[in-house]
Parts: structure tokens; sequence; C-alpha cells
């Protein structure tokens, strides 16, 4: 893969946790009011409280949000060479902020299931970016 095509896939993946982040943080704000858009499902095996879930979510989509900015903004500072050449911190970074987040929103799924389902699935589009994302040696 050329070198170009890497850094391709990691400014998707900034820009995808970019965006990830930000519809965490969409959601958090509503259950951290005990917004009525959501469902409880009676004996779900991950059943927490609606306000501690918008919590976790709030500090996960800042820190997906934060980091996905930080790499789209170093692209062209000194530190943009690492995101440019696909340094393994930036793209294990993301890869750990995705998987993360991906297991936080299947267990989120009896809250709000088709949100879950879409975020899941922009987790999972950051994962394949970064896990592909190797640069030519």
């Amino acid at each position: 893969m050329s070198s170009r095509s890497a850094s391709q896939r990691l400014l998707f993946a900034a820009v995808m946790l970019a965006i990830g982040g930000l519809l965490d943080v969409l959601v958090s704000i509503s259950a951290i009011a005990q917004d009525d858009i959501f469902v409880t499902t009676q004996n779900y095996l991950f059943e927490f409280d609606l306000a501690g879930w918008g919590w976790l979510h709030l500090l996960l989509g800042l820190l997906m949000f934060g980091w996905g900015a930080f790499v789209l903004g170093t692209i062209t500072g000194a530190a943009g060479f690492a995101a440019r050449t696909g340094s393994a911190w930036v793209r294990g970074m993301g890869l750990a902020l995705a998987s993360l987040s991906l297991l936080m929103n299947f267990s989120y799924l009896p809250y709000y299931p088709l949100w879950a389902v879409v975020t899941m699935g922009v987790d999972v589009s950051i994962i394949y970016a970064c896990t592909r994302s190797r640069p030519a040696r």
C-alpha cells in the first residue's frame, strides 16, 4: 500500500472519530437530561442508570472528538509527520477509542437501538481505517 493511501485512510479515521465523538456527545446530553426519547427494556444484562450512561458517553465522546481533532489539526504541523506516515501510536489510540466506543454502544442498545447501531457502524469504519492504514515500507 502506498504512503498516500495510508495517510488518506488515517485522515478518514480521524474525521470519522471526530464525527463519532460528536454523535456520542449529542446523545449524552439527552441521556443526562433524562429525555424521553429513550426506551427501557426489562431484564437486560447491562442495565445501568440512564444518566450514568450519559456521563460515560460524554467523556468518551469528548475524548474521541478531541483525538480526531488533534490528528486533523496536526496533519500540517510538525506532529503531522507522524499522522501522515500512519504512526503506530496514532493508529493505536484511534483503534482503542473506537473499540471502547463500539463496546459501550453495544451495551447501550436497549436504551436507544437505532442510534447505537448507527454509531457502531461509525466505530467499525474507524477500526477498519486504523487497521488498514499501515504505510508502505
